[in-house]
C-alpha cells in the first residue's frame, strides 16, 4: 500500500509541475527553459529505484496529451 502511494504522488507531483512548466513556455507552448519534472523523475530514480518507471511514463504520456 506504501509503495502504490508512493507512485500516485510521483505521478501527481510529475503532471503538476510539469502542466506548471509548459505555462510558463514563452516561444513556443511545448518549448520551455523551465522543466521540473526531469528533477524530480531523477530523484525518484536515484532514491527509489527503477520500478519507479511506470509513473513516470505515465506522468509524461498524461502531459503529452492535449
Amino acid at each position: 500500500m506504501r509503495r502504490q502511494s508512493t507512485l500516485a504522488l510521483l505521478f501527481v507531483g510529475y503532471v503538476v509541475t510539469a502542466k506548471i512548466g509548459l505555462f510558463l513556455a514563452s516561444v513556443h507552448p511545448s518549448a520551455t527553459a523551465i522543466w521540473p519534472p526531469t528533477g524530480i523523475a531523477l530523484a525518484a530514480f536515484l532514491l527509489l529505484g527503477r520500478d519507479v518507471w511506470p509513473a513516470v511514463f505515465a506522468g509524461a504520456r498524461i502531459v503529452d496529451q492535449p
